[in-house]
């Protein structure tokens, strides 16, 4: 059926049908092209909270790192403190008995503690300054790490300590 202008009706219902259905599939491509471009933007921003988070974790690790060796020196110092705490309460009780033999009033045993107190003051000097000299050692030994130090300062490291543990012994 034409019109007044012989434009066929249903010809032209049909063009505009096309039309229609032609900007539905553009709107629906558009559609889709938003829908994978927010999807890039997404992997995107994962991947970059991802690069955020290994590199968080990287620090994590070595922050426990460090804190494992400040454990680890902590329990050395302490450890160290405890032996000569040890080698006090030792000590004090060596002068106790000293005082001891005083207040008894024997001559004699007086005369052993002034030797034992002497020789136990001597040696007292000689571990105070071989633990002194063995602490300066040691922190020169740290600053190199386990596997990297001198074999000069290992060997002096050594030394001293057989020699301090020759006086404790005596």
């Amino acid at each position: 059926m034409a019109d007044d202008f012989g434009i066929d009706q249903e010809a032209f219902k049909k063009l505009s049908a096309h039309v229609q259905a032609q900007q539905d599939a553009n709107r629906l491509k558009q559609s889709e092209i938003t829908i994978l471009r927010r999807k890039e933007q997404i992997g995107l921003d994962e991947r970059e909270a991802t690069v955020k988070l290994r590199a968080e974790v990287e620090r994590m690790v070595t922050a426990l790192r460090e804190l494992g060796e400040d454990i680890t020196a902590n329990i050395a110092a302490d450890q160290l403190s405890r032996n000569k705490i040890d080698r006090l309460s030792s000590e004090v009780g060596d002068l106790e008995q000293g005082f001891y033999a005083v207040l008894s009033r024997d001559l004699a045993e007086m005369r052993r503690s002034k030797d034992r107190l002497g020789q136990h003051i001597d040696r007292r000097k000689q571990l105070q300054l071989h633990y002194g000299n063995l602490e300066k050692l040691e922190e020169q030994a740290a600053s190199y790490g386990p596997l990297e130090i001198p074999l000069k300062v290992s060997n002096q490291i050594e030394a001293l300590k057989a020699r301090i543990a020759e006086i404790e012994e005596n």
